[in-house]
């Protein structure tokens, strides 16, 4: 069955005695693990201030992640967006998320129903109330050339990285601003692919965290956020920095963008166990497996281009996007050496307290002894 929650800052929530933020709705039945996970995938950082005259210039949070609950697969689309100021006259934010179960994945791709119109509540002025299930109905996107990265990179090519990225099992981080229309951008790669492989790719336009047990691939993030800074740590993490000018990628993904055609993948992602919840029984989040799946030398950089001219020189996509940083391996072994000399130094300051301490006790109990037989001489 196809379950429902809306949580929000409100009087009263739909459970007795609750109020602020709270679940104002959800369809009856829904278990308590599954409202504790949709719970707290309702969190929403402001841009602007709410209730400014910029604030609706606050970008709205499009997303689709698979998780299980129960041990059953499921699929949830979300949609969160500032609220303007609560009953308390405090920030506000509106959360409507929908779970579909993985057998019940109906007609149409994830961003397909999540801009079908009067699928997402836009705003919560009723008493909470329990929601009756329904149906969701959304539509297939068709494969276009990918205009909105042309204009917003300069090149529809990249919208071929997103692809090539689900394909690897690699992580994708896109940086943009708030006036980029990310919505168009997911939407023209999604299209890129199969519409057997659609439901297998997670993202979010507005990425700020995730829960365990929960997975999102494609991940788009505000310039100078914190989760920019930490996608340009990692090595293992494709970025792609739309703030900054980009290279022109040369591969068949980048062509297939160009052109607007559908990328053959070839491979079944199943057998590959790339979010393939529903085959798989690990319950690991999708981390894990992007690091078994690295190759032997670490490198899930971009790749240079597959047709540059023989003795051209190479470009390093990695440097343009990231600045160098220490090897993963090398700062989890300075960690350690740190940690194991910490615990060294611990150790010898209690003994050596231990010891000055048996030393002043047995200097005052000789003290006392030669008192006590002077007393009796």
């Amino acid at each position: 069955m196809i379950q429902e929650l809306v949580f929000t800052s409100a009087r009263a929530g739909l459970q007795i005695g609750k109020s602020g933020f709270c679940t104002v709705a959800s369809t009856p039945g829904m278990a308590e693990n599954l409202v504790r996970l949709l719970e707290s995938l309702s969190g929403y950082r402001h841009v602007f201030p709410a209730g400014s005259t910029s604030a609706a210039q606050n970008p709205v949070v499009y997303s689709h992640f698979t998780s299980r609950v129960g041990g059953q697969p499921m699929h949830i689309l979300s949609r969160i967006a500032d609220a303007g100021l609560d009953y308390s006259n405090r920030s506000n934010k509106l959360a409507h998320h929908v779970v579909i179960p993985n057998a019940e994945l109906s007609d149409g791709d994830p961003i397909g129903i999540l801009t079908e119109p009067d699928q997402f509540v836009t705003r919560w002025d009723r008493e909470p109330e329990k929601l009756r299930p329904r149906t969701i109905e959304g539509r297939y996107l068709m494969p276009a050339p990918c205009a909105t990265w042309q204009r917003v990179t300069g090149d529809a090519g990249w919208a071929g990285s997103l692809v090539d990225a689900f394909l690897s099992r690699q992580i994708a981080y896109v940086i943009v601003d708030s006036a980029t229309p990310v919505l168009a951008l997911i939407g023209e790669a999604l299209a890129l692919l199969p519409a057997e492989d659609r439901w297998r790719v997670t993202f979010s336009s507005y990425f700020t965290n995730l829960p365990p047990q929960t997975e999102c691939l494609w991940r788009f993030v505000m310039a100078d956020s914190p989760e920019a800074a930490t996608a340009l740590r990692s090595p293992t993490n494709r970025v792609i920095n739309t703030t900054l000018p980009l290279p022109s990628p040369s591969n068949r993904f980048a062509d297939a963008a160009r052109a607007g055609e559908t990328i053959q993948t070839n491979v079944s992602v199943a057998s590959a166990g790339l979010l393939a919840i529903d085959d798989s029984e690990s319950d690991l989040p999708l981390a894990k497996s992007l690091l078994s799946a690295a190759p032997a030398n670490g490198d899930l950089r971009i790749r240079p281009p597959e047709n540059m001219a023989s003795g051209q020189k190479q470009i390093n996509y990695a440097r343009l996007h990231r600045p160098p940083q220490m090897d993963n391996q090398s700062e989890r072994s300075s960690i350690k050496i740190t940690v194991r000399l910490s615990i060294v130094a611990a150790v010898c300051l209690l003994l050596a307290v231990v010891s000055a301490t048996i030393l002043f006790t047995d200097s005052k109990l000789s003290r006392l002894l030669a008192e006590f037989r002077s007393s009796r001489l």
